[in-house]
């Protein structure tokens, strides 16, 4: 039997590592496919399954006929789990002509794209009928996929919570505190345009206050370093040119693959990007710099994380900014408050390990599912 499991990014590759355990151990005859799409992603996942003899991974492939029915002739899945809204009509077309069951897990459904969808109602409404299961991120979520046709719909809540923390290499962070030796930090981290230059002009700002600040931007998309370099002016050294940070370094721009992880476990107050632009906006993983011991701090648009958003605030667990004064202030504060800094960290912590119960939830939700494919398999 081979489950195969899909998931757009990184976030949703981790959840698919964490998952994909979980399976090998219920299922120990079954071989495991992860897919997605970005490169991040793909060095992760093929990192992982090197290490694990029963998994593989591909790319996932465009979404046309051709190359959908070259995918499935090649891996013929028992079984297919996406992750949160990846819904591509002829995909899920060949799914369905082929009679491959599908369950979507983590799914997230924002109120402006369920919108969108009803005014394709027949197309949604078919297309949901591809999966006999679907689990929602949310209540909210889970009425929207039911109002557009979905089928055996639950809230389980969001797998991204059972994730193991973030790694990194511990010869790279010895180097790096040697390098900062004892430096103030400020970690901008999965940024999206225009946020990098957002970074320069708040670090103009705080130096005023501590000459010595050095401000670490990780871009969403590494690729994009040679052009955010040109935006960020002097005295910025770029990891990709394995340059060291110096006493002159007052920018640091951390365009690698793969290092997120480091940096979170690096610096204790960290910005998550995408949330201070609408290009696209929708935020990032939360979970993450909580599970590393980060003071969370954000902006207003986090619609794709709306339940952590709401929760970590409702906890003082996370802060959450609406403009870029207000960003300045509240890192300022921080930056002066090590105390505060704590307490934001400790409450996020205790948020990130009550959520932790939601792997059972989905193998349970999952498990009648996966048993049919087998049986029909067999």
């Amino acid at each position: 039997m081979l489950i195969w499991l899909h998931g757009v990014s990184i976030g949703e590759s981790l959840a698919n590592i964490t998952l994909s355990k979980a399976l090998s151990h219920q299922y120990p005859k079954a071989k495991i496919l992860l897919t997605s799409t970005t490169k991040t992603s793909e060095k992760i996942l093929t990192d992982f399954v090197h290490k694990h003899p029963q998994m593989s991974y591909d790319k996932y492939p465009h979404d046309w006929p051709w190359q959908v029915n070259a995918f499935l002739n090649k891996w013929q899945p028992d079984v297919v789990i996406f992750g949160e809204s990846e819904l591509w009509p002829f995909m899920l077309w060949g799914l369905r002509r082929r009679n491959i069951p599908a369950a979507l897990i983590n799914a997230r459904l924002s109120e402006k794209s369920y919108r969108r969808w009803k005014w394709l109602l027949f197309l949604i409404h078919l297309m949901l009928k591809t999966f006999s299961i679907i689990l929602a991120q949310s209540d909210d979520e889970a009425a929207r996929y039911v109002a557009l046709g979905g089928e055996n719909v639950f809230t389980v809540g969001n797998l991204k919570f059972a994730t193991e923390p973030l790694t990194h290499d511990r010869k790279k962070l010895a180097t790096l505190k040697k390098q900062l030796n004892k430096r103030p930090l400020m970690l901008f981290a999965s940024t999206h345009a225009p946020e990098e230059e957002m970074a320069v002009r708040l670090h103009k700002k705080l130096k005023k206050d501590m000459p010595d600040l050095l401000s670490i931007i990780v871009p969403r998309h590494p690729d994009r370093g040679e052009k955010i370099m040109s935006t960020l002016g002097k005295a910025v050294t770029q990891r990709s040119k394995n340059a060291p940070i110096t006493e002159n370094t007052e920018i640091y721009l951390a365009d690698t693959l793969g290092e997120l992880g480091l940096f979170y476990t690096l610096c204790p107050i960290a910005f998550i990007g995408n949330s201070m632009t609408t290009q696209p906006g929708g935020g990032h993983n939360l979970i993450e710099p909580a599970q590393l011991n980060c003071a969370i701090i954000y902006g207003p648009e986090m619609f794709n994380f709306k339940e952590m958003d709401q929760d970590l605030t409702s906890t003082k667990g996370a802060i959450k900014v609406t403009t870029e004064a207000m960003l300045y202030k509240k890192i300022k504060e921080l930056l002066k408050n090590p105390q505060k800094q704590k307490e934001l960290t400790k409450a996020a912590v205790a948020y990130a390990q009550s959520k932790q119960d939601v792997l059972p939830n989905i193998l349970e939700k999952l498990s009648p599912v996966i048993d049919t494919a087998k049986h029909a398999g067999s």
